[in-house]
């Protein structure tokens, strides 16, 4: 008998239990699978902190995984590529699969697509045998079960809540119950990932690190650092040629000489790369000391942050390539 470890909020219990009961019924492996199930203290859902991600990483290496052919988490809709990118640095030990699968419609989607997340992450877990984190997420444009890293996922655009791979790197995807893998240079085999070191993240603190959202007119002056300061500060960009003209209290520019006045580090990562020179185009902005980071997501670079800053050793966490997150090949 083969066993999946489900980690799901302890409201969710009776849908799990409804969901594996279908996935028995529909899929070939249901007469050789069992299934247990833990619930963490916080739902991992809209309120996800990175902080309840180090409550999963400590839950699982206090757990048995050796029984385990593959670990699904149910999560929610809007907070999902932070916690894959948060898993996928805490949890480098991981010898099986995590498939993180939304318990909601996503907000963009005209059905309900949980049950069948859940039967690929089955699928997924069964035939792939690829250790470390990933996502399935239905495509609704190619009616496609695809399968991605869960350091590359990322939103179309700001507050869209359907995710893709930024760059069409997808892991594979599921047909007929079994997994396909995407040949390319981008993505490592199973056999690369079995054969790839496993150690325990260093991660084990959070610190406070404020992520500014790619608003238009981004009113800064709410941010003036009076009463307290963050350890740093992230700013997703968006549509830059609209960010960079704006003045006064929205001007990037003029926030990053405040931040550089109040000794917060600056950070800067785009939500989808564009076809441009970054560092030319915010020449202004870095001029005041603001820092540039490329070829990782938004949320893996708030990921390693949070826990950077928390360790104190952001900048060795920023400069390496933990779980193939690196983008730049993908372009």
């Amino acid at each position: 008998m083969n066993k999946i470890l489900i980690i799901s909020p302890n409201y969710q219990e009776d849908r799990c239990y409804e969901w594996i009961n279908t996935a028995n019924a529909q899929s070939p492996y249901g007469n050789i699978l069992t299934f247990d199930y833990i619930s963490p203290e916080n739902p991992i859902s809209e309120n996800v902190t990175l902080y309840d991600c180090l409550e999963i990483k400590d839950m699982l290496c206090h757990t048995d995984l050796s029984c385990y052919h593959g670990i699904i988490l149910i999560h929610g809709t809007e907070y999902i590529p932070f916690t894959s990118a948060a898993l996928s640095l805490l949890l480098t030990h991981l010898e099986i699969p995590l498939v993180i699968i939304t318990q909601n419609a996503l907000l963009t989607q005209k059905a309900n697509y949980h049950m069948e997340c859940f039967n690929a992450a089955v699928c997924f877990i069964m035939t792939a045998h690829a250790p470390g984190v990933f996502n399935v997420i239905k495509n609704e444009w190619s009616n496609t079960l695809e399968v991605h890293f869960g350091s590359r996922i990322s939103q179309k655009t700001p507050f869209d809540f359907q995710y893709i791979d930024m760059f069409s790197g997808r892991y594979g995807e599921i047909i007929d119950h079994v997994f396909h893998f995407k040949h390319g240079s981008v993505n490592p085999t199973a056999n690369d990932l079995s054969s790839m070191p496993r150690f325990p993240s260093p991660m084990k603190k959070s610190a406070n690190v404020t992520y500014i959202r790619a608003y238009r007119r981004m009113p800064y002056h709410y941010y003036n650092f009076s009463s307290s300061r963050p350890a740093a500060v992230l700013q997703e960009l968006y549509d830059l040629s609209s960010v960079l003209s704006h003045e006064g209290l929205t001007s990037l520019t003029d926030f990053a000489k405040h931040c550089k006045r109040y000794h917060v580090p600056l950070y800067l990562c785009p939500l989808v790369y564009e076809d441009l020179d970054y560092e030319k185009a915010l020449e202004p902005v870095l001029k005041q000391g603001a820092i540039l980071i490329g070829n990782i997501t938004v949320f893996s670079a708030y990921a390693k942050l949070v826990y950077g800053y928390g360790d104190g050793n952001f900048r060795k966490y920023l400069d390496t390539n933990f779980v193939f997150e690196d983008l730049s090949g993908l372009r």
